[in-house]
């Protein structure tokens, strides 16, 4: 983090426990020498922090293991959603479907990582729940991890926000999700929340009769703001690159949406 020469720090994969580190990070050399911080999963407490604390704009993105070391080279959309938001730092820069996606795992101590390429599903589409349109700071992460900060000074939440979350394994069991959001809601962040942008999460399985989209609209009733769920972020490949902290616009209908992410992250040396 000292280093004035490196420039970005891309995370390896993601886990547990990201928040055990930030007691130990000097925010203040974010703020002096601003640094790429690139990470999903359980890194979004590093990058929520980054913003907060470090005045800087954080990436939530491929990490080094999952995407990078996809067989036989990484997905043409993450590297394209990476290389525009990062490298070029593109604005406005559009949030596109990919072709397909997967949610297949290989193993890594297995053969196959290796030596075979995922299967691919096909089409990936995502779902307008409610139509709107808005603006508002992208803000979010993985959803239990954001629900963690709530109550710390790593968490500052814009006055006006873009709410992105996506769940994964245990923590996408449909009772927990929705715990989660109204945790969020009731230590006011959701007065906040201008449109609400969902991951796509395989692992979101029905419960007792109610699915996902089922809880976004019963979650945000009392909001009427555009929600766009299946969205191809977090735990799903390919990926996008969200820059954290930059202005975006949210425009959907029935049948269709666009998401605009309006500022660059980066700014040219």
């Amino acid at each position: 983090m000292k280093d004035p020469s490196i420039k970005a720090i891309f995370f390896t994969t993601g886990g547990f426990n990201s928040a055990d580190l930030l007691p130990l990070i000097d925010w203040g050399i974010l703020q002096r020498q601003p640094k790429i911080i690139l990470g999903y999963s359980d890194l979004t407490s590093i990058l929520i922090a980054g913003m907060a604390l470090g005045s800087c704009v954080t990436f939530y993105g491929p990490t080094v293991l999952p995407q990078f070391g996809e067989y036989p080279q990484p997905l043409p959309y993450t590297l394209t959603s990476l290389r525009d938001a990062v490298m070029a730092g593109r604005a406005p820069l559009d949030v596109p479907d990919p072709p397909s996606w997967t949610n297949e795992f290989l193993d890594w101590g297995g053969p196959e990582w290796s030596s075979r390429p995922r299967t691919m599903s096909s089409p990936a589409s995502s779902v307008v729940i409610r139509p709107g349109k808005a603006r508002g700071r992208l803000f979010g992460g993985n959803l239990e991890t954001l629900n963690f900060l709530a109550g710390t000074r790593y968490l500052c939440v814009p006055d006006e926000l873009v709410l992105f979350f996506e769940v994964t394994a245990n923590e996408a069991y449909l009772p927990r999700v929705r715990r989660a959001l109204r945790h969020l809601e009731q230590v006011g962040l959701f007065n906040h929340m201008r449109a609400l942008l969902v991951g796509r999460a395989p692992d979101c399985t029905p419960a007792y009769g109610v699915t996902l989209h089922d809880l976004l609209q019963e979650v945000t009733a009392a909001y009427s703001v555009p929600v766009i769920a299946d969205l191809p972020f977090g735990h799903t490949d390919p990926m996008t690159t969200l820059p954290i902290g930059v202005l975006a616009q949210v425009v959907a209908s029935a049948g269709s949406f666009q998401i605009q992410i309006l500022d660059s992250g980066v700014a040219a040396e």
